[in-house]
């Protein structure tokens, strides 16, 4: 359900964001406590009214705990308004399995750029729990962590997989090499 701002209260930058939504992480489907834990959220679950109202890059994307005053890190791998497509990740700074956890994703702001991937709440703040490295698989091979692992692709296709984007290594001679 999209919440539209009209009272500027509870609301960061309250004259500068339009709309939210609200994503509660079930504990059922958190086994244990999780700290520091990356999110996957589907863009397409958030309906028209999501798309309409975005930056149609996602630059104006903001993410914050159920306080609704601390932000946290987030990538927007992609963003595709006309097809009503994305794929988010946010770093959790804690999910409970007893109760669930409440976040809030912030958009209709055409007055943010986008976040630098080494600010404190850029992309390659998402992935800080020993990540080696994380592909998105999008057009390349490029490392989200500040590890800056990219690779470079032999005999690979970029395909649809499970949750996005997958290399199909299905060939003996099919190789992501990686410097390192």
């Amino acid at each position: 359900e999209v919440e539209v701002n009209t009272t500027l209260q509870g609301w960061i930058d309250p004259l500068e964001w339009s709309y939210r939504k609200k994503v509660t992480i079930d504990s059922n489907q958190v086994d244990s406590d999780l700290t520091d834990f990356p999110v996957y959220v589907d863009l397409s679950d958030l309906g028209s009214d999501f798309f309409n109202n975005i930056q149609s890059n996602g630059e104006d994307i903001r993410v914050t705990t159920s306080d609704e005053e601390t932000f946290l890190p987030r990538e927007v791998v992609s963003v595709d308004t006309t097809a009503e497509t994305g794929e988010l990740h946010f770093k959790a700074l804690s999910l409970s399995s007893s109760s669930d956890t409440e976040f809030y994703i912030y958009y209709g702001n055409s007055n943010v750029n986008k976040l630098p991937n080494s600010n404190q709440y850029g992309s390659e703040n998402v992935w800080t729990n020993s990540h080696e490295a994380v592909w998105h698989f999008q057009s390349d091979y490029n490392d989200s962590t500040s590890n800056d692992r990219d690779g470079n692709s032999f005999n690979t296709t970029i395909e649809v997989g499970k949750i996005y984007n997958c290399a199909n290594l299905n060939s003996q001679s099919a190789i992501i090499e990686i410097d390192d």
